[in-house]
């Protein structure tokens, strides 16, 4: 109960830092600083919980970090204002990478269901306490600023989190750490349609980079969980 409760902390911290760089920094730099948290998951999964890796691992998790450098190249020379917004998309890094770790250990011993409602639950009291420790207010906000808040609580918060809590306790939390460097790729392909933004040769070449880093790593985890049932 101590570790969940630990992990709404971690998971807290990550949206009040992560969201809040977004004010400071551009979104593409935000994003690839963010997800960098593969790399603290890497390292951390081999130090706290050690569990074995291989050269390749390593080999692909860079090749997708590679990808999300290069889909963000552009927007990483901004002005002094942005070094703020990178700080703290970085502390957004540590702080899920932290979540994840957490997340593989209680899920071990707990339910999908149990542990999401005590992370959650408690990730919003300690958003809350945040808010009156730094007197920020709680509106006003339009119904269309609402609908937005719903949409990323249910879409991106009660799905998408959902499922990753669900699928700790069968896989580890560098696999699922590495696939959400998705989300640049998706985010590019979002903005094509919704903001009419369409990428340059540099985003279309990271984005095959993240994608075959995903491919690489991904293939070199079913192998050995192939060989590890099968035994």
């Amino acid at each position: 109960l101590s570790l969940a409760l630990l992990g709404g902390l971690f998971l807290a911290l990550h949206f009040a830092t992560w969201i809040t760089s977004l004010s400071y920094t551009s979104v593409a730099s935000s994003v690839l600083l963010v997800n960098t948290h593969p790399v603290l998951v890497f390292v951390f999964s081999r130090l706290v919980l050690k569990e074995g890796g291989s050269r390749g691992d390593s080999f692909y998790v860079l090749l997708t970090l590679l990808g999300s450098a290069l889909l963000s190249w552009g927007d990483l020379t901004l002005g002094r204002q942005a070094l703020l917004g990178d700080f703290l998309a970085l502390l957004g890094a540590v702080s899920v990478a932290g979540y994840m770790l957490i997340g593989r250990v209680v899920r071990r011993n707990m339910g999908v269901a149990r542990y999401t409602f005590i992370v959650y639950g408690s990730c919003a009291l300690f958003l809350l306490l945040g808010l009156g420790l730094f007197s920020l207010p709680l509106g006003p906000y339009s119904g269309k600023d609402f609908a937005l808040f719903f949409a990323l609580a249910f879409f991106c918060t009660i799905l998408g989190h959902g499922i990753y809590n669900w699928a700790l306790r069968f896989v580890g939390p560098t696999f699922l750490s590495v696939n959400v460097l998705l989300e640049p790729v998706a985010a590019g392909v979002m903005a094509y349609f919704f903001f009419q933004e369409i990428p340059g040769g540099l985003n279309i070449l990271g984005a095959a980079v993240v994608l075959l880093g995903i491919f690489g790593y991904s293939r070199g985890e079913n192998k050995r969980r192939t060989m590890k049932n099968s035994s």
